[in-house]
């Protein structure tokens, strides 16, 4: 059975490019949602289409909309991001639906899950560090500092969303100073870093609902697929 046809709907430049973090040689990465037929999906064929489809030569992840509003739901960092870009490459009115609707994708997990990719990451650096490894391959410094980026980043915009319940995804110009200098720190003090930003989102007191809007984005989704049979 050939593969169902993928229709994107959203399309734009993510990470590092996006948050005013490139260097040089950083790649050029990008995210986007497709939508498959739905027929294809609830027909009498078998349905032999991937949920996340991915291409190494360009750096392109794509997810279908179902599961990419699970991951958004559940405050993916990766996923948001892509609903609070500043322009896109592509945007469908499907994709525009999903972007003034981003709100509704919004709650308090936020707290738990920008947090939790942030102590991950530095839980990982000590690991390795610990182990003798200093970095990550060859690279290691640049290695290390991308590291130690991501962790800063994390924090900082999870602090923003929790005080202000909203996104900017390039990154402020006090922001940036905050995670080049956290690229230049030792790892005792990058976990000094760490825990005070830590402790510093879990006292924020936002306003963002326990819980984002499933029925709303139910609603999003099903009219997605009834104008996609």
């Amino acid at each position: 059975m050939d593969k169902p046809k993928q229709k994107i709907v959203l399309l734009g430049v993510t990470g590092s490019q996006a948050h005013g973090l490139a260097h040089p040689d950083s790649d050029i990465d990008m995210r986007g949602v497709f939508i498959y037929p739905t027929e294809a999906i609830l027909g009498l064929s078998k349905f032999c289409g991937k949920d996340v489809s991915t291409s190494t030569i360009d750096d392109v992840v794509l997810y279908e909309v179902g599961k990419f509003i699970s991951l958004a739901l559940a405050a993916n960092p990766s996923i948001l991001e892509l609903l609070f870009l500043p322009e896109y490459g592509c945007i469908t009115d499907e994709g525009r639906l999903l972007v003034v609707k981003r709100e509704a994708f919004l709650s308090q997990k936020v707290r738990q899950t920008y947090g939790g990719y942030a102590t991950q990451q530095y839980k990982r650096l000590v690991q390795r560090e610990q182990a003798g490894m200093v970095g990550f391959g060859p690279k290691t410094s640049k290695r290390r500092e991308k590291h130690a980026r991501h962790l800063a980043r994390l924090l900082l915009q999870g602090q923003q969303l929790l005080e202000e319940g909203t996104l900017t995804v390039k990154l402020s110009k006090a922001q940036r100073k905050i995670v080049r200098a956290a690229e230049k720190l030792s790892t005792e003090d990058l976990g000094k870093f760490f825990a005070d930003e830590m402790a510093r989102m879990d006292e924020i007191k936002s306003s963002l609902p326990e819980e984002p809007n499933y029925e709303l984005i139910n609603y999003i989704l099903l009219e997605m697929r009834r104008d996609n049979l």
